[in-house]
C-alpha cells in the first residue's frame, strides 16, 4: 500500500471512529443520566439486568462506574479526532492537491452550513465538537462527585470504589486538560477570525472614506 493510500485508509478508520464514540458517549450519557443517584433511593432501587448475561447488577455498583466509563469512552473520542487530523495532515504532505474529506456523521450534518448563511452562526457551530465533549465531562465529573459524597459519608457502601474512583480521577485530569487545550485552540481560531474581519471591515470603510476627503481637499484648493 502506498503512503497516500494509507494516509486515505487513516482517515477513514477515523471517521468511523469518531462516529462510533459519538454515539456511545450520548448513549451512556443519556442511560447515566436516567439511572440519577440510587443512593437517595435505595429502598425502591431495583437491580439492573445486564445485556447478554443473565445477571442483575447492583444500581449502586452501575452508577460507580459512570465515571470512569464516561471518561474512557472521551479519551477515546478525543484520540479518534487527533488521529484524523494527523491523518489529513500526513496526507496534505504527500499530495497537498488531494482532498481527503472525513465521512459526516449526525453533529457535522446538525451543524452543516451554507455560504449564505451568517458568519456569525458559522462560528458559533465551528464550537460544536468541544461543547459535545464538554457536556459530558460535566456529567461524568458530577457524578464522580457525588460518588465520592456518598462513598465519604460511610452510610453506604458503594461497590468497586476503591477502584473506580482513583481510575476515574487520573482519566479526569487528562481529559480536563484535553477539553481545556480544545477551548484555548478553538477561541484563539475565533478571535483571530473576528480580528481579521474587524481589520478588513475597517480598511474597506477607510476606502469608502478616501474619494470623500479627497473631493473636499480639491475644492478647498480651488478656493
Amino acid at each position: 500500500m502506498s503512503d497516500a493510500n494509507y494516509w486515505k485508509s487513516e482517515i477513514a478508520a477515523a471517521a468511523r471512529a469518531q462516529n462510533a464514540f459519538m454515539w456511545i458517549l450520548l448513549a451512556l450519557g443519556v442511560f447515566y443520566l436516567a439511572l440519577g443517584n440510587p443512593a437517595l433511593d435505595l429502598p425502591q432501587a431495583k437491580p439492573i439486568p445486564a445485556p447478554f448475561i443473565s445477571v442483575d447488577l447492583p444500581p449502586l455498583a452501575v452508577w460507580a462506574t459512570a465515571p470512569a466509563v464516561l471518561f474512557f469512552v472521551l479519551l477515546a473520542f478525543n484520540g479518534a479526532l487527533r488521529a484524523a487530523d494527523h491523518a489529513v495532515t500526513e496526507s496534505a504532505k504527500i499530495d497537498p492537491t488531494a482532498r481527503h474529506p472525513l465521512a459526516p456523521n449526525a453533529l457535522d450534518y446538525v451543524i452543516r452550513t451554507t455560504p449564505a448563511s451568517h458568519p456569525l452562526l458559522r462560528e458559533l457551530l465551528s464550537f460544536a465538537y468541544v461543547g459535545y465533549i464538554t457536556l459530558f465531562v460535566v456529567e461524568a465529573s458530577s457524578i464522580a462527585l457525588d460518588v465520592a459524597a456518598v462513598t465519604a459519608t460511610g452510610l453506604v457502601r458503594v461497590p468497586g470504589r476503591a477502584v473506580l474512583l482513583p481510575v476515574a480521577l487520573v482519566e479526569g485530569a487528562v481529559v480536563w486538560l484535553q477539553t481545556y487545550l480544545f477551548w484555548r485552540v478553538r477561541l484563539r481560531k475565533a478571535v483571530a477570525l473576528w480580528r481579521g474581519r474587524l481589520t478588513q471591515w475597517r480598511e474597506r470603510r477607510r476606502q469608502r472614506r478616501a474619494p470623500a476627503d479627497d473631493q473636499g481637499s480639491a475644492g478647498e484648493g480651488h478656493r
